[in-house]
């Protein structure tokens, strides 16, 4: 089971995220933010998550990540050519196979 993997993720505004996966289904990917995953893990109190596409988590690269994050900003800035960068980057992401 992929309970606990960790991945990179797109929310629907676009911005990148790292999460803990904690259910898989045929259409989506329920995630978890880290520090409620640490607590399961912990006191077994169950996170709080949320479901995203599957189309929106791929497998986790931290190189990644920070790049979409600074572009991300940049987009947020409406800074030139930021969302073509954005589009960019995501297209280089391999997709989550939980």
């Amino acid at each position: 089971m992929p309970r606990g993997d960790i991945v990179l993720a797109r929310t629907a505004l676009g911005q990148p995220i790292v999460r803990r996966v904690w259910q898989v289904s045929d259409t989506e990917v329920h995630v978890a933010h880290e520090d409620y995953y640490v607590r399961w893990e912990q006191y077994k109190v169950d996170p709080w998550t949320f479901a995203l596409e599957r189309s929106n988590v791929f497998q986790h690269d931290e190189a990644l990540f920070q790049a979409l994050e600074r572009a991300y900003a940049r987009v947020r800035q409406k800074a030139g050519g930021a969302e073509a960068e954005m589009e960019r980057l995501w297209k280089t992401a391999r997709p989550y196979g939980g």
